[in-house]
């Protein structure tokens, strides 16, 4: 048997007086209390002595007779308590009561750390990289020295769990935190908050921008040749006359079909195309150029079946078909928007390709036109891949009638802006000059005609996933964007003396 540490020694032991254990752990009576040294040898315990077997007896006699006359153990009992203090008689083996000790709270110094979690669906390197970015914008928005150390790391942790709920996989996880880090990055600190309103309302519609610096900016007049945006001169000739030429290249198969009014059911599955786009892949060492849609190689049938349709590009056929026209003085009483940002869907018609949609958001993001367009001629394909539009039900306006909602809201000294504007122009049938286009803010490398997409743009100066959907663009979310890499861009660049 185990030495005792003798840690019970002074308590009552629950059998007694009938224990019958040789060597009981607990105490059997009172304990002599006659000096203050016998009290404090008694309370603290010598782990190393070993109990002498030959003074248990007397002992335990001396017990017996004790607990014999249980009043007079009592009496003894209450008169040595109220003569003097006793001392704590069970000490801790761990030096310190565990009762006294007080619970780590916890402070923030910096970053939070996320903690592993096996039911989270994202990894916790990608969770904790976000928490350490959106840390870094929670610390410039709320200061130390006016809103104290947790406030930051506080609203860091809320934000991120409020993310990671609110999606389902990695991919949702990541799209939603570059939304709201951006969100973040435009918002301003609380101490400046108030100031900086004030500053927003006196520049009105230009949403902060200066707008000397804005047409800087604007595309040059062999910038606008170069990226075959419609020419001033169009509108100094008389609109040619309609020429019918049936005969067309479809924009798909490339291969050559006659243009028809109407559709039969085999026309409708006429055209075998792909509609995805070239990449080179490599298999066994040889590459390959596939498509990204189903994998098959250069030169494979089409894995998607539809109407044959065509783009009309050449700017006098589409003066021919409907007539481009410019933008008027302002008519309204309303002072005109210093920049608009737009973004159009197309569809295919008998025509070429018509406005389907028309967006448009002010300096502010804030949405001020959005609306279905009907087509002037019949619909051969909605394209609804891109465009995103199924169907036409509830269309309120043609051509004509959108464009004077645009023109209600600019005049000719406003500034469209947009990524690869020319075709939005030439679907509204608008000869407009005051232009700002990403494409020519982020060019190339190679020069035109290379051009950055937008959706690359976006992940390269914006860390933003956008066009990620397969039901097709979104035409707020474009002309949002094309707003934002202007910001990003003014910010870069903006002079010292401007800002």
């Amino acid at each position: 048997m185990l030495p005792s540490l003798e840690i019970f020694k002074n308590i009552p032991c629950p059998d007694s007086p009938h224990c019958k254990r040789p060597q009981c752990i607990f105490a059997h009576g009172q304990q002599p209390t006659s000096s203050t040294s016998t009290t404090t040898s008694s309370v603290i315990p010598n782990k190393r002595s070993r109990p002498n077997p030959s003074h248990q007896q007397p002992k335990q006699q001396k017990q017996h007779q004790q607990c014999s006359n249980p009043s007079k153990a009592l009496n003894v009992k209450k008169s040595t308590t109220s003569s003097r203090p006793i001392a704590r008689s069970i000490s801790s083996p761990f030096g310190k009561d565990p009762s006294d000790r007080v619970a780590h709270v916890a402070t923030f110094t910096g970053p939070p750390t996320i903690k592993a979690d096996i039911s989270s669906h994202t990894a916790l390197k990608i969770r904790q990289t976000i928490s350490d970015k959106l840390y870094e914008h929670y610390r410039r928005i709320y200061p130390a020295s006016i809103h104290g150390n947790d406030v930051a790391a506080q609203r860091t942790q809320d934000q991120e769990q409020a993310i990671l709920t609110s999606t389902s996989n990695t991919a949702g996880y990541k799209q939603q935190a570059m939304t709201i880090l951006m969100q973040l990055k435009k918002k301003e600190p609380e101490a400046a908050k108030t100031v900086t309103s004030k500053t927003e309302t006196n520049n009105g519609d230009d949403g902060g921008m200066d707008a000397t610096f804005l047409n800087t900016l604007v595309l040059t007049e062999s910038q606008l040749d170069a990226m075959q945006y419609p020419p001033r001169t169009l509108l100094d000739h008389p609109t040619p006359a309609v020429t019918k030429d049936p005969q067309r290249t479809c924009d798909r198969c490339k291969k050559p079909f006659t243009v028809k009014a109407i559709l039969d059911a085999k026309d409708v599955k006429a055209c075998q195309y792909h509609f995805g786009r070239l990449r080179v892949s490599q298999s066994f060492g040889e590459k390959l150029r596939t498509y990204t849609c189903c994998d098959d190689t250069l030169g494979s049938l089409g894995c998607e079946k539809g109407p044959h349709v065509f783009k009309e590009e050449q700017v006098d056929k589409l003066h021919a078909g409907l007539p481009f026209v410019k933008v008027p003085p302002s008519s309204s009483s309303s002072r005109p928007e210093t920049i608009l940002a737009l973004d159009c869907e197309m569809g295919y018609t008998t025509l070429g390709m018509e406005l389907i949609r028309l967006t448009v958001i002010n300096a502010n993001h804030e949405k001020i036109l959005d609306e279905l367009v009907l087509p002037s001629h019949m619909v051969i394909d909605l394209n609804t891949r891109y465009s995103g539009i199924t169907t036409l039900a509830g269309v309120k306006h043609n051509l004509v009638s959108i464009r004077q909602a645009l023109f209600d809201l600019m005049d000719p000294t406003t500034i469209l802006l947009g990524h690869g504007l020319e075709n939005d122009l030439k679907a509204l049938r608008i000869v407009h000059d005051k232009v700002i286009d990403t494409a020519a803010l982020f060019p190339h490398p190679h020069g035109l005609p290379y051009r950055y997409g937008l959706r690359m743009l976006a992940t390269k100066y914006l860390s933003k996933f956008i066009q990620t959907g397969s039901d097709g663009h979104d035409s707020f979310e474009d002309a949002g964007t094309c707003l934002e890499l202007l910001h990003e861009y003014v910010r870069k660049h903006k002079p010292s003396s401007l800002q």
